[in-house]
């Protein structure tokens, strides 16, 4: 299967690591399938794929639902990559909030 090296970088670039972005990449092109399947199309092992997809629902990329004893995973909308980079943002500017207080303190008591 052909993944979108455009989308893979845009979400290794969202703090997504490469087997995430993988998984959601193969969740956007196929239906609700099991952790077996997605391993099947992504190469990926089962234990990296259910760290990697209990990630991705955890930053609303993905859903499960449970039928008898199965889970099947879902993707989100791509819409949500929004989402992530809104939350990105945001903690970009907490941190630059912090650093605007601290950086001075620092200076002060760095000697040169």
């Amino acid at each position: 299967m052909k993944m979108d090296k455009e989308l893979l970088e845009l979400l290794t670039g969202l703090e997504l690591n490469r087997n995430e972005a993988l998984t959601y990449a193969a969740l956007l092109q196929i239906d609700s399938v099991s952790i077996r399947k997605i391993a099947a199309v992504t190469g990926v092992n089962r234990g990296t794929t259910y760290e990697a997809l209990k990630h991705l629902v955890t930053v609303g990329l993905a859903s499960v639902k449970s039928r008898g004893e199965r889970e099947y995973y879902t993707a989100e909308s791509p819409e949500k990559i929004y989402d992530l980079i809104r939350d990105k943002r945001r903690d970009l500017l907490d941190a630059s909030s912090v650093a605007k207080t601290l950086i001075p303190r620092l200076l002060s008591k760095h000697v040169q």
